[in-house]
Order: C-alpha cells, then sequence, then structure tokens
C-alpha cells in the first residue's frame, strides 16, 4: 500500500512490508532448520540442537506477533509513542494494553498522531514514553525509569554473551585437540556461527532500540516516523536461522539437497509429471549389423 501525498503513512506501509517479508522468510528458514535438526542430521546432537529449536521457534513466534500487531512508532520531541492501529482477533483496546498510558502522555501526543496518522488516540493500544513535563519540563522518572530497565537488560545480556562464549572459546581449543577432523571443523563452525549470532541481534535489535530509547533524552523538537527504523526486528529471527544454514557445512549440505528435491517434485508437477521416455526403436550396432 503506497501513499505518495503522506510521508507518514507511507512509512507506515514500508513497515508493514518489511513484516510481512521478515514473517516469510523466518517461517521459511526457521522451519528448514528445525526439520534439518530434528530429521536429517547426525553429528548435532545434546543441548545445542535443542537450544536451536526451541530459539527457532520463539523466533517464528515472534515473527508471527509481529505480522499479526502491525506495530508503528513514531518520536516526537521529548517521547516516543508506540502504537497499532489494527484490531487483531477484533480484539479492543483493553486487551492489547497492558500498562495503559497516563492522560498526560496522550494528550501531548493526541495531535501528534491524529494528524500524521489519521488514528483517534484512545481508540488504538499503545505504549508512550515521555522523558519530560510538557509544562515544567522536570524529568518523569517513572517512564525514565523504563529506559533505564531496558538499558540494563541489554548490558546483563551482552555480558552473559561474551563472557560464555569467550569461556566455550577457551574450552573448546583445548578439549577439542583430540577430536578427528571433522569434528574440530564442527565445533569451529558453531563458535563462528555463535560469533555471527551476536552481531545480528546488535544491527537488528539494540542498535534500533537504543536509538529509539534514548532519541527523547536529548530534548530535540523533532517529529520523525521512527517505525522503519524497528521494522528490522521481524527480519532478525530469519537471519538467525539463515546464519546457521550458511555457516555449518552440515546444514548447508542438507539444506541443497533438501532444496534440490524440491526443486525436481515442483518441475515434476509443473510439466505434469512427463519425464524423457527412452524410444522403443534402438539402433543396432554396426558390428551386429555386419555379422547378421
Amino acid at each position: 500500500m503506497v501513499y505518495p501525498k503522506n510521508p507518514y503513512l507511507y512509512s507506515e506501509g514500508v513497515t508493514h512490508a518489511v513484516a510481512k517479508v521478515g514473517f516469510l522468510s523466518s517461517l521459511v528458514f526457521g522451519t528448514t532448520v528445525i526439520l534439518l535438526n530434528t530429521f536429517v542430521t547426525r553429528n548435532v546432537v545434546g543441548s545445542y540442537r535443542q537450544l536451536m529449536n526451541v530459539f527457532t521457534c520463539l523466533g517464528i513466534i515472534f515473527a508471527t506477533l509481529e505480522v499479526i500487531l502491525y506495530p508503528n512508532i513514531h518520536s516526537y520531541n521529548d517521547g516516543f509513542f508506540y502504537f497499532t492501529g489494527q484490531k487483531p482477533f477484533d480484539l479492543g483496546k483493553e486487551a492489547l494494553t497492558i500498562f495503559l498510558v497516563d492522560k498526560t502522555a496522550l494528550e501531548y501526543f493526541r495531535t501528534e498522531i491524529g494528524v500524521h496518522y489519521d488514528i483517534h488516540i484512545d481508540k488504538c493500544a499503545a505504549l508512550a514514553l515521555l522523558a519530560h513535563d510538557p509544562v515544567d519540563y522536570s524529568i518523569r522518572w517513572w517512564n525514565l525509569s523504563f529506559t533505564i530497565c531496558v538499558s540494563i537488560v541489554m548490558s546483563v545480556q551482552y555480558i552473559i554473551i561474551i563472557y560464555c562464549g569467550w569461556s566455550m572459546h577457551l574450552r573448546m581449543e583445548s578439549k577439542i585437540v583430540h577430536f578427528s577432523h571433522v569434528l574440530k571443523r564442527l565445533h569451529r563452525q558453531f563458535f563462528k556461527t555463535l560469533i555471527l549470532q551476536i552481531t545480528a541481534p546488535t544491527l537488528f535489535l539494540f542498535i534500533p532500540i537504543a536509538f529509539v530509547l534514548y532519541l527523547p533524552l536529548l530534548n530535540l523538537q523533532i517529529s520523525i516516523p521512527t517505525g522503519p527504523v524497528i521494522c528490522a526486528f521481524g527480519l532478525y529471527p530469519a537471519t538467525d536461522a539463515l546464519i546457521v544454514l550458511s555457516v555449518v557445512t552440515e546444514y548447508r549440505v542438507r539444506a541443497r539437497k533438501l532444496s534440490r528435491r524440491l526443486m525436481t517434485k515442483m518441475l515434476s508437477c509443473m510439466t505434469g509429471g512427463e519425464q524423457n521416455v527412452p524410444s522403443a526403436t534402438t539402433t543396432r550396432p554396426t558390428h551386429l549389423v555386419d555379422k547378421i
């Protein structure tokens, strides 16, 4: 859907389109990883296989919720307004809103959201953050506590990932000395996968979140649609699964074979199952003809 006259609605359409792409790609790549993990691969065993299946399923669920709710975000001066104009399953605002937006934030964003998105603010589910009071410009600590909590959670996640990843690398190097060449390569590929899986959420999750969270603290006079910034959320699950399929040799080889089989079956169905049947009339070898 394109809105050439209203850039805000156009950005909302871009956000929805990216969410759809993220959902479809997450479904395809995630399902491929789960199927290969469960029925095909033999060298990947133990807790890593189980964790990979669990996280892939959670990623697909996340991408599904993204495409059902179609969340959008708008940054305006001292705050941002995280909302959805959709009513999935015909649910009302009360069913979708857990922490209700206070009256100060509602009045602050009412005109801004109504003008740019043609949405009645009282009828949409939303999460709002307003860093400063619009009257006396004092800090709204209750709203700011949200930014502090999210920052702590992101920092703790990074510390855990870096510590566990480095510890795993040191222990792995000391233990794989006696492994076969195949197992050594497999473990090193898993470590490379872990590094890339740390980089991917940094690009698709943490940087967009940090931009939206800390922008209100700068007290800028702005009015920008930041929905396209966070639409990368829906691409992360597909990227996570694609990393595994690309780096680990066993997954890559199995995925190629599986895709070739699917393509062969699709072509066979499209051509009506016709195959090149050898002709019944064959030419006799010349040496037999000479003997006859």
